[in-house]
């Protein structure tokens, strides 16, 4: 890259340098070629010198805070390369985890819907096998009060019964029996509703 920046200005300086001698506005004679064509030493070093100044001021003041400009340009625009593909970077990566952390989110809720459904599904289960349970519970007492009301009934109905055989039978024998008697007809009698 220097070399051809320098290269650039030395071809321009020597543009420069030939035009100098070709600005001539007089009209040559024939004595003034050789004088023209060979110049004056002293005009020429002269020239040479302002020209190197020139070149020198040019380098100075022109050329190298342009390449010191460009310089900081150029690791302006390093930077933010950089610092753009480290954001890109780190822009995949959030990507990435956020992909990782929504399949890994997706993954929880599915454990979590799974578990609430076995555990609705036990808990479905057992209130079934509770209300079975009380179901059965209920109908073994309600079987048991039946049963109970059907015996205190068929012992009403033996009381009634034997009320209403003794006074029949007090009416018929229209004598006393004595208890053992009536112990006697009762048995007899209960006995012969059991048989029935």
């Amino acid at each position: 890259m220097k070399k051809r920046i320098f290269k650039n200005i030395s071809i321009f300086g020597i543009i420069l340098f030939s035009l100098s001698f070709l600005t001539s506005c007089e009209p040559i004679k024939g004595e003034q070629i050789i004088e023209k064509l060979f110049p004056n030493v002293w005009a020429l070093i002269a020239q040479l010198i302002s020209f190197l100044i020139l070149v020198i001021g040019m380098i100075f003041l022109v050329y190298k805070p342009v390449k010191k400009y460009l310089t900081k340009r150029r690791e302006i625009l390093d930077n933010e390369v950089k610092e753009t593909e480290e954001n890109k970077n780190k822009a995949l990566n959030n990507v990435l985890t956020s992909e990782k952390e929504i399949a890994s989110s997706k993954q929880k809720a599915k454990t979590i819907i799974n578990n609430a459904e076995i555990s609705a599904s036990k808990k479905r289960d057992e209130i079934i096998e509770n209300a079975k349970i009380e179901a059965k519970d209920i109908i073994k007492d309600a079987n048991i009060a039946a049963d109970k009301i059907k015996e205190d009934a068929k012992l009403e109905l033996k009381n009634q019964i034997v009320d209403t055989a003794l006074k029949a039978s007090k009416k018929v024998l229209e004598r006393e029996v004595s208890e053992k008697d009536n112990e006697k007809i009762i048995d007899d009698f209960i006995s012969q509703l059991d048989k029935k």
